[in-house]
């Protein structure tokens, strides 16, 4: 009988060990998955809640997650886009709302974008180390994580936002394949129609950064396609707003967008620069509301330090080991994402798109050691 090798045996026990965790969780919060929906009750909360056009009717606070739920159940069961929540577009929403109406609860739909997180974090990983034990590692650190967690029982846009980023990655190297190129400029637009799309137009300038750096000599043929990518993200980016465009106009699409604009122009324009590190390495996170001051991350663990500091030194880490020539997208993407969550109002959520690459980053730092 054949023996199978610690090269196997070991990144499967990791496998194994992450699927047990993760089912653990989900029976440990079932009762967050057979809850079932209620409109009538986030109607009304949404009718008295931060949001009321009246200011006597403002008396309760309406959460992000059930604000999302309601908007999606809304969306879908009205056509009406332009009345609730359109700070964000529609798409996260309509996944939520699709949620609700296949499975009469607003969470489920979370546990299969957090099984493609968890895919698509895997064959990141093990395409950039080749290491099928690095990459187990990496997924089993992210199910321990609890801001991971936390997505799959909430239902909240950061988790599927981040699944399609994940999509982009993956696909981008892959561009020459017509296939491969639509998925990309599908799974870019996606995650420019789930939350307000600065993350989107980040991954768009650097892929164009990335192909500057890769393919300097074949510029002009990888324009082409990046020029497509975009287009196919645009189009699914306008397609989300489909029922406001058939309903209103494009008049109404533009000031929908204006305004959405608008709101996260003034979210807090004073607030503190470089919070995103303060979190990391301190759970000391600024009040944006109220007298000030500061308070704690629930999510936050005692390996959040850590990745601050592998974040830090990434930039050495990828020079060190020349893996800005395997995945430079991926490295000029972490950066870029880390410099724009310093200059703006941070939520801890915000880390769930690079959070992943912290700890793969975490797996390679002892190599600018060990290597010669």
């Amino acid at each position: 009988m054949a023996i199978l090798p610690s090269k196997i045996i070991i990144p499967s026990i990791l496998l194994g060990l992450t699927c047990l965790f993760l089912i653990y969780f989900l029976w440990q919060n079932r009762y967050v998955y057979q809850e079932p929906f209620d409109a009538h009750r986030l109607m009304a909360l949404y009718s008295w809640s931060q949001f009321a056009t009246k200011s006597d009717h403002r008396v309760f606070t309406i959460s992000d997650e059930d604000l999302y739920a309601y908007a999606g159940w809304y969306y879908l069961t009205t056509g009406k886009l332009n009345q609730i929540n359109i700070e964000h577009p529609p798409l996260g929403k309509y996944f939520i709302g699709l949620s609700i109406l296949l499975f009469g609860n607003q969470n489920i739909g979370q546990i299969l974008g957090g099984i493609l997180f968890l895919i698509f974090t895997y064959l990141l990983s093990l395409r950039l180390t080749k290491n099928h034990l690095l990459a187990s590692g990496v997924i089993l650190a992210v199910v321990l994580e609890p801001l991971f967690r936390s997505q799959l029982t909430h239902s909240l846009l950061d988790l599927p936002q981040a699944v399609f980023i994940l999509i982009y990655l993956f696909a981008f190297s892959k561009i020459k394949h017509p296939l491969w190129l639509m998925v990309s400029g599908l799974s870019l637009g996606a995650a420019a129609a789930i939350k307000f799309p600065a993350a989107a137009l980040i991954l768009s300038f650097i892929s164009f950064l990335t192909i500057f750096y890769q393919k300097r000599s074949a510029w002009g043929k990888y324009l082409k396609r990046l020029l497509l990518i975009n287009f196919f993200a645009f189009m699914v980016f306008t397609l989300a707003y489909l029922p406001l465009l058939l309903s209103s106009g494009i008049n109404a699409w533009f000031d929908l967008l204006i305004k959405a604009s608008r709101m996260h122009l003034s979210h807090v324009p004073q607030y503190p620069k470089g919070v995103v590190f303060l979190v990391l390495l301190f759970n000391q996170w600024p009040r944006w509301w109220g007298k000030g001051g500061y308070q704690t991350v629930l999510e936050w663990q005692y390996s959040w330090p850590l990745l601050g500091v592998v974040f830090l030194i990434s930039p050495i880490l990828a020079i060190k080991n020349r893996l800005l020539t395997k995945e430079p997208l991926l490295f000029f993407f972490v950066w870029s994402y880390l410099i724009f969550l310093a200059s703006r109002l941070f939520f801890p959520a915000y880390l769930l798109p690079i959070l992943p690459f912290g700890f793969l980053f975490l797996w390679l730092t002892p190599s600018l050691f060990l290597r010669k």
